[in-house]
């Protein structure tokens, strides 16, 4: 799942988003669009926060390749 998919699903902002993960909402708003990818260091405070709805490998698989999940 994706963060798009997880904000639409879930019925949360982007603001509220970002306060749960550490971010301001113009850094979400950045990933969203493409214009900036996740950084490395978010990815395990978005896990947490989605409660592993949104996983490390769907955000950066460059990182965190699935191969690692076993």
């Amino acid at each position: 799942m994706n963060i798009q998919e997880y904000l639409k699903l879930s019925g949360i902002n982007q603001t509220d988003f970002a306060k749960k993960v550490g971010v301001t909402q113009s850094f979400v708003s950045q990933w969203l669009s493409g214009y900036r990818p996740v950084p490395a260091t978010k990815v395990v405070a978005i896990e947490k926060a989605t409660n592993g709805l949104i996983s490390r490998y769907d955000l950066r698989p460059d990182v965190f390749p699935i191969e690692d999940k076993f």
